[in-house]
């Protein structure tokens, strides 16, 4: 009897705890984030974790030793690649990108041209992992056993998998679990900041915390549109016709100028941009996203929803628009008003084309740069000759989409052979530099084919509008995978609230080669960027883009962590009270209604 207390002890505790809180003091290390606390409800809930994989393990193996090495093993990947994904996106791994293995093009891309550096980095991380995992295995030796009585396999598997069941599916038992005890962090940054996150509970805990943010979809009611006033749509005094729309989504595009208490160009990198405000209508984007994902702020452009409702590294192209239906969209607006609606890309890195048919795009096409490139990607002055000559092409209404690539990361001074800028003054480091060089030469070339492409407008006679924005912020970091954001006096002051609205904010730029009459609000998220404009159309619009549109002035931008109203007030999504906070669960209701109810 005693022996079988001392297996059970040493198997379903012991050697769980050693694990957990060895391998997350690592992962803390790993992801250069605040010390793993180890709060006592994080820790049971990680060994409960393990115990239940364990569980089903010994159901397969009937060998504790080997049902410890799997785990060992399982839990040191998942722990290297949160680490990778960490230093190339700036945000660790989620369960839900379990979805997304097949469409994992754009972080493989990158593995590929950093591999020998991915290794030599690591090999720290990969050591730090080897020493308790042998102690573990040594010591899970020692007390090792197995099933005499066939059943019990069969019974510890059934356990294992009715646990996991129970535990990762929303009800009433995994809700009480989630808010009740896992919840019990009162700094807010653990809400925002992911990495700080995964620091503080633990990588296990962690990982079922973002995942258990995704919204209990159960709680949102079907929104009946008539119930719904549209006073704000009613508003609307001017009309501005129906002109082509030209949308430029520069990656990554940025006034760098803006960084200039840290680092000055000999050359206005965004003259062209900053002259070109006086000519059109400038507005600051909040963005859904820092450093990547791009499909999302796409999908907040076309859809007009907002990807505050989804789990953090949800891509809702990839994961929720399985069925062969319609889907509601801006661009199906313009397509029922008989606009041609076309997309260009040079890279298609989420497999999104089926998604993109489905939302009403009559084509959908990658760019074949033929020898055009600039960096890894067609460059920027080649998309800008596309768009010219795709204009020249058709006389039909047109609502083109263009995605550039020439600026995405990377951001190595390898990348171009020649540079038309330098760096005249700086207090960095010459790789941060460096980094901050290659970076520059892409905004300079998306700030020349701005230009190109607007001098080439004002030469038609076609109506034509130009939304030229970028779609996020570039994630900028060194080899050894120094962030140099948190380097930048911009992005680091006094103001909390200021930082992360900075961190989230673009700027889009509205020109035309017409007198244009747009109300349209200095702050806005993407996904009231296109609706603003085609509610003001000479179109028939559709009751749920007019009812969206009715919602802007309540809350014109906001994403998951960080809000702004129309005067510029800044204050955490989670704090909206009023009619923000009924504007913010009317418009989830209504992407849940539209998106994701099966």
């Amino acid at each position: 009897m005693k022996k079988k207390v001392l297996l059970i002890l040493n198997n379903y505790i012991i050697i769980p705890l050693f694990f957990v809180i060895c391998y997350n003091v690592i992962n803390s290390l790993f992801a250069n984030s605040s010390p793993f606390i180890g709060i006592i409800n994080s820790i049971i809930f990680s060994i409960l974790i393990y115990d239940i994989l364990y569980l089903v393990l010994m159901g397969i193996y009937n060998n504790s030793k080997k049902a410890h090495i799997t785990l060992i093993i399982l839990f040191s990947i998942i722990s290297l690649i949160s680490n990778i994904k960490l230093n190339y996106l700036d945000e660790p791994l989620f369960l839900s990108d379990l979805n997304m293995l097949k469409n994992s093009n754009e972080l493989l891309t990158l593995i590929k041209r950093d591999l020998l550096k991915i290794i030599t980095s690591n090999i720290k991380n990969i050591i730090l992992i080897i020493i308790p995992s042998v102690i573990i295995i040594f010591y899970s030796n020692i007390f090792k056993y197995k099933f005499i009585n066939p059943k019990k396999k069969v019974v510890s598997s059934l356990v294992g998998i009715f646990s996991i069941y129970i535990i990762f599916s929303f009800n009433t038992f995994s809700n009480y679990l989630y808010s009740n005890i896992l919840c019990n962090v009162k700094d807010y940054a653990s809400y925002v900041n992911y990495k700080e996150k995964y620091g503080y509970f633990g990588i296990i805990t962690g990982m079922y915390k973002s995942y258990y943010e995704k919204y209990d979809f159960n709680k949102y009611k079907e929104v009946e549109l008539t119930n719904i006033e549209l006073d704000n749509y009613n508003k609307i005094e001017n009309r501005i016709g129906t002109p082509n729309i030209i949308v430029i989504l520069s990656e990554s595009f940025f006034d760098a100028n803006l960084l200039n208490e840290n680092v000055i160009y000999d050359k206005n990198i965004t003259e062209n941009f900053n002259e070109l405000k006086s000519e059109g209508y400038i507005v600051n984007l909040i963005s859904p996203s820092y450093g990547g994902m791009t499909a999302n702020v796409t999908y907040q452009l076309l859809t007009g929803s907002n990807m505050s409702i989804y789990s953090n590294g949800t891509i809702p192209f990839v994961q929720y628009f399985k069925k062969e239906k319609e889907y509601p969209s801006l661009v199906r607006e313009l397509k029922n008003n008989k606009y041609q609606i076309s997309e260009y890309t040079t890279s298609d890195p989420y497999n999104i084309k089926k998604s993109f048919k489905k939302i009403g795009f009559d084509n959908y096409n990658l760019i074949d740069s033929n020898n055009h490139e600039k960096g890894y990607f067609a460059s920027d002055d080649f998309i800008a000759d596309l768009i010219i000559e795709e204009l020249q092409k058709n006389n039909n209404k047109q609502f083109m989409l263009f995605e550039t690539m020439q600026n995405h990361m990377d951001y190595l001074v390898t990348k171009y052979n020649n540079y038309d800028i330098k760096i005249e003054k700086s207090n960095l480091s010459n790789e941060e530099n460096e980094i901050l060089l290659s970076y520059g030469q892409g905004v300079y070339d998306a700030d020349k084919m701005l230009k190109k492409v607007y001098d080439y407008i004002k030469t038609i006679d076609s109506n034509t509008i130009i939304i030229f924005f970028g779609d996020h912020l570039p994630y900028l970091r060194t080899l050894n995978n120094d962030k140099i954001l948190n380097k930048l006096d911009y992005f680091n002051t006094n103001n909390e609230l200021t930082n992360l609205y900075r961190k989230y904010n673009t700027q889009a730029l509205i020109l035309s080669n017409y007198d244009l009459k747009l109300n349209i609000n200095n702050y806005l998220s993407t996904d009231n960027l296109l609706l603003s404009i085609i509610n003001q159309m000479d179109i028939n619009v559709s009751d749920y883009y007019k009812i969206l549109y009715s919602t802007i002035d309540y809350l014109p931008a906001y994403n998951k962590f960080i809000s702004i109203d129309k005067d510029g007030k800044i204050k955490y999504t989670n704090s909206l009270q009023g009619k923000e906070k009924e504007i913010y669960q009317l418009k989830n209701s209504l992407t849940y209604r539209y998106y994701i109810k099966e």
